[in-house]
């Protein structure tokens, strides 16, 4: 199934899903060997906080999204409000997609992404009869294995007997591209296309290191991955949010 896998990436208000919510969301396509498919548009929007929604000064330092501290600037006002977002992002998804309950959610330290994108699946979005704001339950629409590109690069580098100080993404980028990195990142986006390139490179120098080509790698996780997996039960209730985020 070449429409399976999805790469997804967050800049949040905080470290608290429940409190803090998606500022941005990112999400890009992949294909059985965690390539970009061609032709489907990558997913990217802004989210308005709500009232309820706690940013804070820290993660602004972080992703810089200053505006929605102003009601009145642009990016605020064409920013989604969140009671729509989850909504705008399935359509999105079911365009591009042919089974949501295939979807195997990828990225950097995805367990944080999907631990935020649990509770805004679940926001309240629905108008009931009395005009009071119910959730109507779709169903979590992912399967429930996940690929970490943050695991997997620590396994890789086991493999090749590396060890490393730290795995944040943004080390891991000025490790191997340099300075230039910083301007690639800390948007939903970047920080979606540089966790890619940064596997990719691990991946091949891993296979360098073994002497074996890349190919045999980190794509190969992803085939037996769809060649194994099943619908299976959604775990409604999984992807507790670190108390850290590391990437």
């Amino acid at each position: 199934m070449p429409d399976r896998f999805v790469l997804l990436d967050t800049e949040t208000g905080g470290l608290d899903p429940e409190h803090n919510g998606i500022i941005e969301l990112a999400a890009i396509a992949l294909d059985a060997q965690l390539n970009v498919r061609e032709g489907v548009p990558h997913y990217h929007r802004l989210f308005r906080p709500t009232d309820k929604h706690h940013v804070s000064e820290e993660a602004l330092k972080v992703n810089k999204h200053y505006w929605v501290q102003d009601k009145k600037s642009e990016e605020y006002k064409s920013a989604l409000p969140y009671t729509e977002a989850w909504a705008d992002f399935m359509v999105w998804l079911t365009k591009y997609y042919s089974d949501p309950r295939w979807i195997i959610l990828t990225g950097w330290n995805v367990s944080f992404d999907e631990a935020f994108l649990r509770y805004l699946h679940a926001y309240p979005n629905t108008p009931d009869a009395s005009g009071n704001s119910a959730y109507v339950n779709q169903g979590w629409p992912f399967h429930y294995h996940k690929i970490d590109f943050l695991g997997v690069c620590r396994y890789l580098d086991l493999r090749a007997g590396r060890s490393r100080r730290t795995y944040k993404l943004e080390k891991m980028a000025e490790h191997y591209f340099g300075s230039i990195s910083e301007f690639a990142m800390h948007t939903a986006l970047g920080d979606s296309r540089m966790a890619l390139q940064v596997l990719k490179r691990v991946e091949n120098e891993t296979s360098r290191a073994n002497g074996v080509h890349a190919a045999g790698g980190t794509s190969q996780v992803a085939a037996d991955a769809n060649e194994q997996g099943h619908p299976g039960p959604n775990v409604p209730d999984g992807g507790a949010a670190s108390s850290t985020r590391e990437g």
